[in-house]
């Protein structure tokens, strides 16, 4: 999953995206995401819900 989400980064041109999931289970005080949607990612059934870091 991480590699696949890495690859995302320059269709969406950032650096760092990370899953709903990750933000989930982290502390993101101070952090600020953007939501990107549900977005397709190669080798999963269904679309993922990814986050931009800003």
């Amino acid at each position: 999953m991480a590699a696949r989400l890495e690859q995302l980064n320059k269709e969406f041109n950032s650096s760092v995206i990370v899953s709903k999931d990750i933000i989930a289970n982290m502390k993101t005080e101070g952090v600020e995401f953007i939501s990107l949607g549900d977005v397709n990612v190669k080798g999963f059934a269904n679309p993922i819900e990814v986050y931009k870091l800003l």
